[in-house]
């Protein structure tokens, strides 16, 4: 009987359980899904940037670069061309003066192609304008100082010629010496080895350049100047007279355009036409000490 009364007990204990769930089930919301643990992503790392020389405006093919041609930017290294040039302390000054192989834009990048460093190898014939020649003339063959001269100035280049060994006379010297200008407007390309260029540069840095020696100049000058340039180098030395800055025209052969065409060129200049004091010569008590006879021959001087 006891133990009929258990199993009876033990069944209602669990039909009262199965009601309880049952209810619970059908009553009660439903407990949250559990929360799944998401893996946390790491940021994309920056772009690795580097500091580069641009063209600070439009460059023209053919110029020289000036300090304010060039800014710098800040790009990643993933879209750098090859060969950039970095913004450095080096590079800036190793560009001033460089010559620009062609146009370039604003904010494009400068690359070694891109220009012609001074002293690197074809900067002399990349500045030469088309059809033009460089001739080097030492200091020993030139009249005076160069030390006023610049690159890029533009000159007049003047023989002065003694015709032959001075003595005698003063009729004789005012006859011998003369001065003539025999080419016009040539530009300088190098004074005493400092290449041609827009900027300003250390006098104390050392730059590389044309091997004329010091005071020595690179001229340019078409080839039929450059042998009269020759030529005249070897009757006399030269003299440079310094043009003003604003003179754009080309070189030419002073003779060949200095007077109208169909008219003699002008006569060289002597040195009895600067010291006319020469033209009449005396002894020591003012008599003549010589005669110019002119007819259809010339002139002649007789000396007494």
């Amino acid at each position: 009987m006891l133990l009929r009364i258990a199993l009876f007990a033990l069944m209602a204990i669990g039909l009262a359980g199965f009601g309880a769930v049952t209810w619970r089930a059908t009553h009660l919301p439903p407990p949250p899904p559990p929360v799944m643990a998401t893996a946390r992503v790491a940021p994309p790392p920056p772009p690795v940037t580097a500091s580069v020389l641009v063209a600070a405006s439009n460059l023209q093919g053919g110029s020289f670069l000036h300090p304010d041609d060039v800014t710098t930017a800040t790009l990643e290294k993933a879209t750098l061309p090859a060969n950039v040039e970095l913004d450095t302390k080096a590079n800036r000054a190793s560009l001033n003066g460089a010559l620009v192989r062609h146009s370039l834009t604003a904010a494009q990048t400068l690359t070694s192609a891109d220009v012609i460093l001074p002293g690197e190898h074809g900067f002399v014939a990349a500045i030469l304008a088309p059809g033009m020649r460089a001739i080097m003339v030492g200091s020993e063959q030139i009249a005076g100082d160069t030390a006023l001269l610049s690159p890029g100035d533009r000159v007049d280049i003047i023989l002065t010629d003694v015709q032959e060994e001075i003595s005698g006379s003063k009729l004789a010297l005012a006859r011998k010496i003369l001065a003539e200008t025999v080419l016009t407007n040539v530009r300088i390309l190098s004074v005493d080895q400092q290449l041609v260029q827009r900027a300003t540069v250390d006098k104390k840095a050392s730059q590389p350049g044309l091997p004329v020696g010091p005071g020595g100049l690179t001229l340019e000058v078409t080839p039929l100047e450059a042998e009269h340039l020759v030529l005249a180098l070897k009757i006399g030395k030269i003299a440079l007279a310094l043009r003003p800055a604003e003179t754009s025209a080309g070189s030419g052969i002073a003779l060949a355009r200095a007077d109208l065409p169909g008219r003699a060129p002008p006569p060289p200049v002597r040195a009895g036409d600067v010291m006319h004091s020469l033209n009449a010569p005396t002894d020591l008590h003012g008599a003549i000490s010589a005669v110019r006879v002119y007819d259809s021959s010339g002139e002649k001087d007789f000396q007494f």
